[in-house]
């Protein structure tokens, strides 16, 4: 192997993303033109319309959270169909 190939960096491939994905790297690697990506901003403005438009800090927090565990479940049952 030449030096060149040792210093080029090999790209990393982007694992699929899946119900088991870690928090941080399931929203970090989020394209947000996936149906996954359209899931969680219909949830966020779901819940957020419930609660009348202008959520206070807690309820944003509690939003978030739950926009994550929606996702979460559709991947799980997509994956339990498959």
């Amino acid at each position: 192997m030449t030096d060149a190939e040792l210093g080029q960096h090999k790209r990393r491939r982007r694992h699929a993303l899946g119900p088991h994905s870690r928090g941080h790297a399931l929203i970090a690697g989020l394209d947000w033109r996936t149906r996954e990506a359209k899931v969680l901003v219909a949830a966020r403005e779901e819940l957020t319309a419930y609660v009348g438009g202008s959520p206070n800090n807690v309820q944003k927090a509690l939003i978030e959270r739950a926009a994550r565990l929606t996702l979460y479940i559709e991947l799980m049952d997509a994956q339990a169909i498959k």
